[in-house]
């Protein structure tokens, strides 16, 4: 995974981790013995998770490209995958660390 992902990559995986987190809360069981007890908390699962879920933000942004969306933000998506493309992939991805692996 890389270290330095676009700000628009990484807000959209973060938003894909918390959807996440809330379908697993559905799950009586996972609710009772991860969230209730405090082993897991939102924030936590989000930037645990989010990193991973780089590539499926960027195929997801990519995929909206071909969609019914407004041309504004087609050219927000692409801008930002376009710079995402271009930016060095040299370093691994850590999460939590997202000062400084985010470019806007």
């Amino acid at each position: 995974m890389p270290k330095i992902v676009h700000e628009l990559i990484a807000e959209t995986a973060k938003g894909m981790a918390k959807a996440l987190f809330e379908q697993l809360c559905l799950d009586n069981h996972y609710y009772a013995t991860q969230v209730k007890t405090g082993l897991v908390t939102e924030d936590s699962f989000v930037e645990f998770t989010y990193g991973q879920l780089i590539e499926q933000a960027r195929t997801t942004l990519a995929g909206m490209l071909a969609g019914g969306y407004p041309e504004s933000l087609k050219e927000q998506i692409l801008d930002a995958l376009v710079k995402d493309a271009e930016l060095p992939r040299k370093r691994n991805f850590h999460p939590g660390k997202l000062g400084s692996d985010v470019v806007h």
